[in-house]
């Protein structure tokens, strides 16, 4: 998936884990308070180049930006 920041566009490398629905009641009571939507990105590149190190050493807050975005994709 394509995301650009600072005029630049990352090709990021992902698994999207669709969430699991919450369930009220089961016909014992009890429910299931259900899971989110999650992403594990693993990596990020500018064209050829690997760039996860440089974004963990100089802007980490992109990850979360990156992740951000992931997820606005599947909704």
């Amino acid at each position: 998936m394509i995301f650009e920041k600072y005029g630049i566009e990352f090709e990021i490398e992902y698994d999207f884990h669709e969430g699991d629905k919450t369930v009220y009641y089961y016909p014992d009571g009890s429910g299931y308070p259900g899971l989110p939507d999650a992403v594990e990105i693993h990596g990020a590149y500018i064209g050829e180049t690997e760039v996860s190190e440089m974004i963990d050493s100089c802007c980490p807050q992109l990850w979360d930006q990156m992740e951000e975005h992931i997820l606005e994709h599947h909704k």
